[in-house]
């Protein structure tokens, strides 16, 4: 195996810039209509950061030993049925009258929290 050469730098922020995006996002999204200059600006600097950090993910994975990635392997193995599961239950609710202010647009917080629940859960098997 080789050395851990460590997390990209940029990793961190961009996700934390992402995050913050996406929380305004979806604030501001209510309060104004589709198209307004506004929710263009921000869903442009959405999708910008999104690209920013899958590139940082990208580049993080790449800087991995075989261990690290062997851990975030995992977390991706987990993360699809704990994924599959949710939007099966959320899709089977709000069809039966449950989660009706759901938006659509929100369910990739399904994913990313899949990931984590994956990441943590192949974390903690291996320390």
């Amino acid at each position: 195996m080789t050395q851990t050469r460590g997390y990209s730098p940029v990793l961190v922020p961009a996700g934390l810039l992402l995050a913050g995006i996406w929380l305004i996002h979806i604030m501001v999204r209510d309060q104004h209509v589709a198209g307004n200059a506004v929710r263009l600006v921000l869903l442009a600097a959405l999708l910008i950061t999104l690209v920013a950090f899958v590139f940082a993910w990208w580049q993080t994975m790449q800087r991995l030993d075989e261990f690290e990635r062997r851990i975030h392997w995992e977390a991706l193995v987990l993360a699809f049925p704990i994924a599959f599961v949710w939007l099966f239950i959320i899709g089977f609710l709000r069809a039966e009258g449950f989660f009706s202010n759901l938006d659509s647009r929100d369910l990739p917080l399904v994913m990313v929290g899949s990931y984590l629940v994956g990441l943590f859960r192949a974390r903690g098997k291996y320390r």
